[in-house]
């Protein structure tokens, strides 16, 4: 019997592991169990802030265990699936160290790390400060525990082999066939629904169809904390005529709005001189109805039932490109 193991962080990110969960539990002689990790904010000296831990959210199906109900040294799973290889390099965010990898990496003979976000394309031009971030961000030293690595794109492929490998050819040649862009989950799953079949709030569907019943061409907005943080009051003040624009053609268009969730609170601590402004902005977004208010726990409802794409560069953006759906700039 075949063992495998996944490692969520959270039921928000479950997405990132679904479609390959799917797989492994349709095959008889595979044994599936699903441990959810804690995670925890972390102060000054990496003092425990806050810690989350879920074990409910999750499949119906899916056949939980505690952290004490898995002996993962003894069992040693054929494969363990994990959404984080941070390990202690980040400062202000940890898993338990129990899981850390080069903890699980004694356990198992597959390591397979999915990251959960799809950053936007990357300038594979870098400059030495670039690289510098882009390596924190995207290859900090854990991801050299794993034994392969599933990614969106090919972009974001050929970014990791540069910042894990650089040059050096046997690098290159040992981790190529270790990186791959097929069958990323949060991609995967989009396939998995149409228009008529993904669950969405009901409340959304008095935007979505006209007063005879039919279809509106339905367009998608995404805000990211980035854009707002690099241009500043004019990107809101571009947001602003978006949602003017929309506002006239809500009877014939669906603008759905889905602004990242952690938009308000960094506005609040990095630009908060700009907090009344998007105060006001989400106020006249809601009082005038424009449209949908997307804060449901993923974006894949909102892609599948958005026809065309115009905001930020984003993981949503991202996502949707998968799609083939028209983007517009």
């Amino acid at each position: 019997m075949r063992k495998v193991v996944f490692l969520p962080l959270h039921p928000k990110m479950w997405e990132g592991f679904e479609t390959i969960w799917a797989k492994e539990t349709a095959s008889p002689d595979t044994e599936v169990k699903v441990i959810p990790v804690p995670t925890y904010q972390l102060g000054y000296e990496k003092t425990v802030t806050e810690t989350t831990y879920i074990t409910t959210g999750y499949p119906d199906n899916a056949e939980i265990c505690g952290l004490d109900d898995y002996d993962l040294a003894s069992e040693h799973p054929d494969t363990i699936y994990i959404q984080n290889v941070l390990d202690d390099s980040d400062p202000l965010f940890s898993v338990d160290p129990r899981f850390y990898t080069k903890e699980l990496r004694r356990f198992t003979d597959n390591l397979v790390y999915i990251p959960y976000n799809c950053f936007p394309e990357i300038d594979l031009d870098y400059t030495f400060l670039k690289r510098t971030f882009y390596s924190r961000l995207l290859a900090p030293s854990g991801i050299r525990n794993v034994d392969k690595i599933i990614v969106h794109s090919q972009n974001s492929r050929d970014a990791h082999l540069t910042l894990i490998a650089g040059l050096d050819k046997n690098l290159r040649q040992k981790w190529s066939s270790r990186i791959t862009c097929n069958d990323y989950p949060r991609i995967s799953i989009l396939s998995k629904y149409t228009k008529d079949t993904v669950s969405h709030p009901h409340s959304w569907d008095r935007h979505l169809f006209d007063s005879s019943g039919g279809r509106k061409e339905t367009v998608l907005f995404a805000t990211s904390i980035f854009s707002v943080l690099e241009f500043n009051r004019p990107h809101l003040k571009a947001v602003q005529k978006v949602f003017e624009e929309y506002l006239k053609r809500k009877d014939s268009t669906a603008l759905i709005w889905r602004p990242n969730e952690h938009l308000p609170e960094s506005i609040m601590k990095l630009r908060p001189e700009l907090f009344n402004d998007f105060r006001e902005l989400l106020e006249f977004y809601i009082n005038n109805d424009i449209g949908i208010f997307d804060e449901t726990p993923t974006p894949t409802p909102a892609i599948i039932l958005s026809d065309v794409y115009i905001g930020d560069e984003c993981a949503v953006k991202e996502l949707f490109k998968s799609t083939g759906k028209p983007i517009l700039h």
